[in-house]
């Protein structure tokens, strides 16, 4: 549980970690980050879960990479869920702050309450490049106006490469 420090965050900067099953809360007003990566290649979050303690409590990223082309290639985010409440604080499940290669984004369902935000749901990636990605099969909703930004992923590379297939995308837009 983060409870106490909005930027407490479990940093990951060796290679190869792999975590399983736990169940992180925020139960502290916009909460950072949930893992921190600092060039660490072949990181794993599986079957994991994240929650908000309340509605005016929440993280603001579950993963913030390195900015360091590369330092997190290999990153695999599968089987995880995140029910976001915190409307002002929420922005993507994955911060994406360079290229990066082999990434693999599946199977997760999200339901995030991003009303103020303009940043997509799952994969904010900005302008790098994204290599041999695969995002399948993910549930994602929006529980906002999706006109403020998207829901799945943003990359304004054109040299990113991969596949982005089967994922399921809606919002409870007012309008």
């Amino acid at each position: 549980t983060f409870g106490t420090n909005a930027t407490a965050d479990i940093d990951v900067s060796a290679a190869n970690i792999s975590i399983q099953n736990f169940i992180f809360i925020a139960s502290v007003a916009s909460c950072a980050t949930c893992f921190e990566m600092v060039s660490a290649t072949d990181f794993s979050v599986e079957y994991c879960e994240f929650r908000d303690a309340a509605a005016t409590t929440g993280f603001i990223n579950l993963i913030d990479t390195d900015a360091v082309a590369n330092g997190n290639d290999g990153l695999y985010f599968c089987n995880n869920r995140w029910k976001s409440l915190d409307d002002i604080a929420a922005t993507s499940a994955l911060d994406i702050d360079e290229t990066i290669d082999r990434m693999q984004v599946n199977d997760n369902f999200i339901v995030c309450n991003q009303a103020v935000n303009s940043t997509p749901v799952l994969v904010d990636a900005a302008t790098f490049d994204l290599t041999n990605v695969e995002i399948a099969r993910n549930k994602v909703y929006r529980l906002g106006d999706a006109a403020t930004g998207g829901i799945l992923l943003e990359t304004s590379s054109t040299a990113s490469t991969g596949f982005v297939y089967d994922n399921k995308c809606t919002c409870s837009d007012p309008t």
